[in-house]
């Protein structure tokens, strides 16, 4: 028959009698015995122990009468002509053939004169009797010198049997006042945490071996008993491909646990492409050495880079123009698709870093090498606003290539295709806060075409880690989506950072609910906008509860009677309720892996500084314009791009002339 429900709901509720509790006492009695027999077996002689009955019963019958006496079977050791008790160790116990217990002298006493031992039956005053057996027998020790360490070891016995069972018998209460959790997400332990993700080999579980997080939110049974399981919460390597995300406001300790996973990515030896806006990482984790690499123009370490070089193929033009202009929601999608390809037909040119800007700051320069193709008609002089619009999309771009170093002021030449072969080194993209608006173009071009080459690149089995801070101060990333979605297949994690769920939304509009959904492993920190908090709520998931109510009803004396009833009740709510998130300290928050749910405190660590975070590169000056009266010709400020550039008419020379001064003044602050 098949079975209507769920088997979850039929589970028994625990009893409410104190059963830990009640076992702990029962325990501690057996526990008791035990330790009297072993007491018994172990530290009391023979004699002790063959007197013992008769040592109670005179004492109870001496201390109700003076004069009582009652008859007594005692073994007594004959010496010469007389007897007396057995002492200490003079005897020693061996089986007697009809199954009695049988005693003999120890070897040493028969050499001290003992003749032989004797079973005396007799009437005997039962004080006189007890006082004799103390003195020769038990040396005058008490009845509780006799209990006295059975006692004291089930007390520490009992203590601490309570201390186990009372938490238990707690924990079933609370169920009755709670509830107990049906399905969804768990809240766990750290140790509970890593077993459940690790493999059981044996009887020992294998804990997993990817990367981890420190975790100081630990409690004092796990401190004491599980230390090994309970200081890291690891995530399995074979999961890690599956993309990391770390939410939380400025200050919160996202930097705390990004800097975990470069020190473990540092010691593994693999590589690594830093977006490190705040320039805090570099500092720390930079290496010349190893081949590191600083994305930065403004910074003397950059090396010579040149959009060039970026297009192998002819065809790859349209993809690297659709990272600088990015889809912004417009609705004329003309304004953007027509820049792509203009970029993308200059592109193919295979221009200088100068050449390029000089060509996109001038219309000129743009006609003359448009014309005769399928573009031309795209910013045809006869369209004024379509042309100026185009244009402009083409100029602002070029105002970043303008930061771009020549390749005399640096000392090597990178490009992502050739890196992307070998993955040599680390690969940090910086910015400093007054050109980062400038540059934004420029960086998330780079970061766009390290995501296609590494996501389309199978010629290394290397581990490749995209580590992207502050999200949202990067424009769009058309390769991003594709990344975060299709990644895992290339063996290259991502670790997304941002503020909260607006910040993304706000670039990727519908599709950031695809890229957010992605990562297996979350972090979620101190969140305070009521939004954004929700969502995280919202993430970390519902949990089903089960309660177990009763209600109560009291009638009127002398008819009324009282009455109980019982009921159960199935409510879903939050396991992480958006205030609780909201109210965060700083290092703190949840981490999420698939179901389970682990509180986490991060402890801040100080890493070394090992190179400094920036280097100001000292750029060549620009050399102002100069106009010679005897040859009315156009002396470029940009000497080596208007000697390449084709001879124009004196008209047209000479208004383009006139513009060239300005376009030198709004470079000249930047490299002052």
């Amino acid at each position: 028959m098949a079975e209507w429900g769920r088997k979850g709901y039929s589970k028994k509720w625990p009893s409410r009698t104190p059963v830990w509790t009640w076992t702990a006492i029962l325990s501690t009695l057996f526990f008791f015995a035990a330790m009297l027999t072993l007491e018994y077996e172990q530290s009391w002689t023979v004699a002790e122990r063959l007197y013992l009955s008769d040592y109670f019963k005179s004492g109870a019958l001496g201390k109700a009468s003076a004069t009582s006496a009652s008859k007594y079977t005692l073994l007594e050791a004959v010496i010469g002509k007389g007897q007396r008790l057995v002492m200490g160790d003079e005897i020693e116990q061996i089986p007697s053939l009809d199954g009695r217990p049988g005693y003999r002298l120890t070897e040493q006493r028969v050499k001290d004169g003992i003749v032989r031992l004797t079973w005396v039956t007799g009437t005997f005053n039962d004080r006189g009797l007890h006082r004799v057996m103390g003195e020769a027998v038990y040396s005058n020790i008490g009845s509780w010198d006799f209990y006295q360490k059975p006692f004291w070891a089930t007390v520490a016995f009992f203590c601490l049997a309570l201390f186990l069972a009372v938490p238990k018998d707690r924990t079933r209460r609370m169920l009755y006042k709670h509830g107990r959790r049906l399905r969804g997400p768990e809240l766990v332990t750290t140790a509970e945490f890593n077993e459940k993700l690790g493999r059981s080999k044996m009887i020992r579980v294998q804990l997993p071996d990817g990367v981890s997080f420190i975790n100081e939110d630990i409690g004092w049974w796990d401190k004491t008993f599980h230390k090994d399981l309970s200081r890291w919460a690891r995530v399995p390597r074979d999961r890690e491909a599956m993309h990391f995300l770390i939410v939380g406001d400025s200050g919160t300790g996202k930097s705390a646990a990004i800097r975990q996973l470069l020190s473990q990515i540092w010691e593994r030896g693999e590589a690594a492409i830093v977006y490190d806006p705040a320039m805090e990482y570099l500092p720390q984790f930079y290496n010349e050495a190893r081949g590191d690499v600083i994305l930065n123009p403004m910074d003397a370490r950059c090396p010579f880079w040149s959009p060039g070089d970026e297009v192998p193929h002819e065809a790859e033009a349209l993809t690297l123009a659709a990272s600088l202009f990015p889809d912004q929601g417009r609705e004329n999608r003309f304004f953007v698709e027509a820049p792509r390809k203009i970029f993308a037909h200059l592109l193919n040119l295979k221009p200088t870093p100068q050449e390029l800007t000089y060509w996109m700051s001038n219309a000129g320069e743009i006609d003359k090498r448009v014309e005769g193709t399928e573009l031309a008609a795209m910013i045809d002089k006869g369209a004024a606003n379509q042309r100026s619009g185009v244009l402009g999309s083409l100029n602002m771009v070029a105002d970043a290539f303008k930061l771009l170093p020549k390749e005399s002021e640096t000392t090597c030449r990178w490009n992502t295709v050739e890196w992307a072969k070998e993955r040599k080194g680390w690969v940090f993209l910086t910015s400093k806060a007054t050109m980062r608006e400038r540059m934004r173009p420029l960086v998330s071009l780079w970061l766009d075409l390290l995501v296609l080459r590494l996501m389309n690149e199978e010629s290394t089995k290397r581990k490749t880690w995209f580590v992207l801070d502050e999200l949202a101060s990067l424009q769009r990333l058309p390769q991003l989506t594709t990344a975060v979605t299709e990644n895992r297949k290339s063996n290259n994690p991502m670790v997304l950072g941002f503020q909260g769920k607006a910040q993304v939304e706000a670039l990727y509009g519908h599709v950031a609910e695809a890229m957010l959904s992605q990562p297996a492993t979350k972090i979620f920190l101190k969140t305070s906008e009521p939004h954004a908090s929700e969502w995280i709520s919202k993430a970390i998931g519902e949990i089903e509860i089960e309660r177990f109510r009763e209600t109560r009803t009291h009638g009127q004396f002398p008819v009324g009677r009282k009455s109980e009833s019982e009921a159960r009740d199935i409510t879903r709510e939050p396991l992480v309720m958006a205030s609780e998130v909201a109210g965060l300290d700083p290092l703190h928050g949840y981490l999420k892996h698939g179901n389970l749910v682990l509180r986490m405190r991060f402890p801040y660590l100080e890493l070394k500084d090992h190179a400094e975070k920036y280097i100001e590169r000292k750029a060549t000056a620009v050399p102002s314009p100069v106009i010679v009266k005897s040859e009315p010709k156009v002396v470029a400020p940009q000497p080596e791009v208007v000697q390449m550039a084709p001879q124009r008419k004196p008209p047209k020379a000479a208004k383009q002339q006139e513009q060239q001064p300005a376009q030198v003044n709004e470079q000249h602050p930047y490299f002052e």
